[in-house]
């Protein structure tokens, strides 16, 4: 087709046109893309940030399970707990308002124009009057209302501090039942026994220590691999050494011993925590599973109170207490016999 002379110059106008904006959406769309990739690269790199973070974590608390502990309960402090004091009487209600409505009342009603012309008046005044009645009965109503709720309150504290002080008198009597009633109620081993797999963890008592057994199984706990962040914020993961791994473990075993006797004596006042780690491992002799006793230490309240728990080492502090553990070079732990009730 032959265009006009004068189009043609119009239509590579037009096509200069169209050239030029499909550069520029090219470049457009060239620079979005870059920013797309910086931005994948970016939350690759923070993704990969996070998770060396969460794997650090996870080996400080590893390592670091006996640093926490509940509050310990001030049992004699409790035993001398003082009853709340008795809700006050309620204020006399105000009845000045019916008073004075009272007051006009019979005022107008002895006067004389009030008698012969005051019908209107006279009930308006009684109206008022039984206005102020009204809302004296209900301000009454409401103040004795309050009243009585405080006094249930104040009955429900009482019992409270009654059951607080003869459940305190029992702790410090040494009563067992009591002791267990109170490590049951406190769940103060559920976070370790979380931390284990276990669902629960059971508590034997007598009158001198407390004795409890743990389940700490290695290749279910520590990890088999470390993971940390390369100059290019990626993850690099390799194989944990054995030695690395047995120190952790080590410290884990430890450290939940010294936990679980922590949180025990932070509840009752026992003298004295014997602890008993189980792990399960290959019998050599049969070279089947077994379940072996790996650590047993006897933790007395006494070494725990001259402890800096924001610093100490578990492995360290338990190896300065009454214990049996044997951990070789190369092979890990090695079965340990148990220490009893009858061990100084």
């Amino acid at each position: 087709m032959l265009w006009p002379m004068g189009w043609r110059g119009a239509l590579r106008t037009i096509g200069a046109e169209l050239r030029r904006q499909e550069r520029d959406a090219g470049r457009r769309a060239r620079a979005a893309e870059k920013r797309f990739e910086a931005g994948q690269k970016l939350a690759q790199s923070e993704f990969a940030a996070a998770e060396v973070d969460v794997f650090e974590s996870r080996i400080d608390e590893l390592t670091s399970m006996h640093r926490e502990c509940a509050e310990q309960i001030d049992w004699p402090a409790l035993r001398e707990r003082s009853l709340p004091a008795s809700p006050s009487e309620p204020p006399l209600i105000d009845r000045r308002l019916s008073e004075e409505a009272r007051d006009t009342l019979e005022s107008h009603s002895r006067s004389l124009l009030g008698r012969i012309f005051g019908t209107k008046r006279r009930e308006q005044l009684q109206g008022e009057l039984v206005e102020a009645l009204e809302s004296e009965r209900s301000s009454e109503r409401r103040t004795q209302e309050k009243y009585q709720r405080q006094l249930a309150e104040h009955a429900r504290a009482v019992e409270d501090v009654l059951e607080t002080r003869e459940l305190a008198a029992q702790i410090l009597a040494g009563d067992i039942d009591a002791q267990c009633e109170v490590i049951q109620r406190s769940n103060c081993l559920c976070e370790v026994a979380a931390s284990l797999g276990q669902t629960q963890v059971e508590v034997t008592l007598n009158g001198r220590r407390a004795a409890l057994v743990l389940r700490v199984e290695q290749d279910t706990v520590i990890p088999t691999e470390q993971k940390t962040l390369t100059a290019k914020g990626k993850v690099s993961s390799k194989k944990f050494s054995a030695a690395r791994r047995m120190e952790i473990y080590e410290d884990y075993v430890c450290g939940s011993a010294l936990r679980v006797a922590r949180e025990i004596m932070a509840v009752i006042p026992t003298p004295a925590v014997l602890i008993d780690i189980e792990s399960t491992r290959v019998e050599p002799s049969t070279g089947h599973l077994a379940t072996s006793v790996i650590l047993s230490v006897l933790v007395p309240r006494e070494a725990t109170l001259l402890v800096d728990w924001a610093q100490v080492d578990a492995s360290a502090f338990v190896a300065t207490l009454h214990h049996r553990m044997k951990v070789k070079r190369g092979k890990g732990f090695e079965p340990v016999e148990k220490l009893t009730f009858a061990d100084p």
